[in-house]
């Protein structure tokens, strides 16, 4: 079967023959390594691994309906050497360029459905239930087994214990002029950035250099150091990076990087012995392929930001690596619902 892409109309039935994979494939991998690929061999293996996120908001809707296999890994082979491979959710790999490729022929649809129909899955089924409710976005609370039911207090009544948050003390203020900046990194213009990220020179080395990552496999570990308000740009904070240390009891999968409870047990140990005045201020991971403006935090990696670093100024560091060029090193920190890139100092 040639691989290719099923559309679904908001009747949930097909409404026309299928898109060649390439032909959304393609252009999409371009958009995010920023390069033409016109003689790259391109590889997509899906992976039954469902997508609770199969709706893809915009212009138009799109919703996977072949959620069930919600995740994918793209190779990009040039000239015969792997320039590429990285693991996507589908909707992050097809999703925006399949909706520009509607939108242009279809603008007043405004709801399409879409089905993989690529060696080893299921085929395409001959309809599906109507979008326009878009039911199956949602999820239905399970039914729950041996549940026990709580009777109210009784009025007057209460709890005989009281529950209450102890605020910790905000952080000490700052100025990028406290420190011993060398002319390496941001200028002027990123003062007011809401995250500064400051490291010293051997620190910067180290990763940028020396530091002797896998080719092979994603690495990852936390970034440890100083946290402090910016006196001179109120809300924004500086975070002074003292060591980058490697995660132990860490689970990982093509798809998942993931801490465990014991990961942050041996990061506090670790703290406690060898580095007492440093916070967590984050964590870092490697990319086996080259950097792009377009391709930095993959869905994966802003999945386990959000669920894991809850601080607001908690970093995520990106280490590019590919064996051609320079690593490429980058910090990214929340904004809301996004990941921003955070500017830099070198210190003396």
């Amino acid at each position: 079967m040639e691989p290719g892409i099923v559309l679904y109309g908001v009747d949930g039935v097909p409404v026309r023959s299928v898109i060649p994979l390439m032909a959304i494939l393609r252009p999409s991998m371009e958009r995010i390594l920023g390069r033409a690929l016109d003689q790259a061999r391109l590889e997509l293996l899906v992976y039954q691994v469902p997508d609770d996120r199969a709706l893809l908001d915009g212009d138009p809707v799109l919703v996977n309906l072949s959620g069930g296999f919600g995740y994918a890994r793209v190779t990009v082979v040039e000239g015969g050497v792997v320039s590429y491979r990285h693991p996507h959710r589908v909707q992050e790999v097809l999703g925006q360029e399949l909706q520009r490729v509607l939108r242009e022929a279809q603008p007043t649809a405004k709801v399409w459905g879409f089905y993989l129909a690529v060696s080893g899955m299921p085929a395409p089924p001959l309809a599906v239930a109507p979008l326009d409710g878009l039911a199956m976005s949602r999820r239905e609370a399970p039914a729950v087994q041996g549940s026990v039911a709580v009777a109210p207090y009784a009025p007057g009544e209460g709890p005989t214990f009281r529950i209450r948050k102890v605020e910790e003390p905000p952080p000490p203020l700052a100025s990028l002029d406290d420190f011993p900046l060398l002319g390496l990194g941001s200028g002027d213009a990123d003062r007011n950035a809401f995250v500064k990220v400051l490291m010293p020179e051997p620190l910067h080395a180290d990763l940028l250099e020396q530091r002797p990552f896998s080719r092979d496999l994603e690495e990852g570990g936390f970034l440890v150091g100083r946290v402090y308000r910016d006196r001179d740009a109120e809300g924004t904070f500086l975070l002074e990076l003292t060591a980058a240390l490697e995660a132990e009891h860490t689970g990982a999968s093509l798809l998942h990087f993931t801490y465990t409870g014991d990961s942050f047990a041996a990061l506090r140990r670790v703290l406690r012995e060898e580095h007492p005045d440093a916070a967590l201020l984050g964590w870092y991971h490697t990319h086996l392929f080259p950097a792009t403006a377009a391709m930095g935090l993959s869905s994966i990696d802003l999945e386990l930001h959000f669920t894991t670093f809850r601080q607001p100024w908690q970093l995520a560091g990106l280490i590019n690596l590919d064996g051609r060029r320079p690593r490429v090193l980058r910090f990214y920190v929340r904004r809301e619902t996004l990941m921003v890139p955070c500017p830099r100092w070198v210190l003396r």
